[in-house]
């Protein structure tokens, strides 16, 4: 560990913030040029050179080699760049199915269809319950989903699977009656 870093590690936040300061200054231009041929877009390498540093800021002090703060923000940035590009490739996946899908025009027939839902998310048992609620309903990665779940990944895709399959077989169940 560089003697700066070691004693900016148990500095006071003024002169932390300092060191923050010194290293945006120094590696914001490059940052900021490879966010540029990334994106495409200057708002958006912007974006996403902030974004960067915003998440590297907290997280500086405690590396181990902490004079790789340049490779490290460059890492950020393409994996942020990537998860950006996976959010978009979704979005145009499932955007024609939105377009198409139809809405209900009766609100009447949309809170049953919600009450069914709810009542099929009874049967599943208490964590394929919350495996499908945390992944669908939240929105979150199988690996926040396993986080939240106390479990593996791999475990915790196979209780959204089987809570699916589930819902699936109560819902079909539903609408043969």
């Amino acid at each position: 560990m560089s003697v700066v870093m070691e004693a900016t590690a148990h500095a006071p936040v003024d002169q932390r913030r300092s060191t923050l300061d010194m290293l945006y200054v120094a590696h914001y231009p490059e940052a900021l040029r490879l966010a540029r041929v990334l994106a495409g877009d200057p708002e958006a390498a912007r974006d996403l050179a902030q974004e960067a540093f915003v998440r590297v800021a907290g997280r500086f002090v405690h590396r181990r080699a902490p004079e790789d703060f340049g490779a490290y923000v460059r890492k950020v940035i393409v994996n942020l760049h990537r998860s950006q590009l996976r959010r978009v490739r979704l979005e145009r996946l499932f955007m024609p199915r939105l377009l198409t899908r139809r809405e209900p025009t009766d609100p009447i027939s949309a809170m049953a269809d919600q009450d069914r839902l709810r009542a099929a998310l009874q049967v599943l048992g208490a964590r394929q319950r919350a495996a499908v609620v945390l992944r669908y309903c939240l929105d979150l990665s199988e690996s926040q989903v396993a986080d939240s779940l106390n479990c593996s990944v791999p475990a915790a895709k196979h209780l959204v699977a089987r809570g699916l399959d589930r819902l699936r077989q109560e819902l079909e169940g539903d609408d043969d009656e």
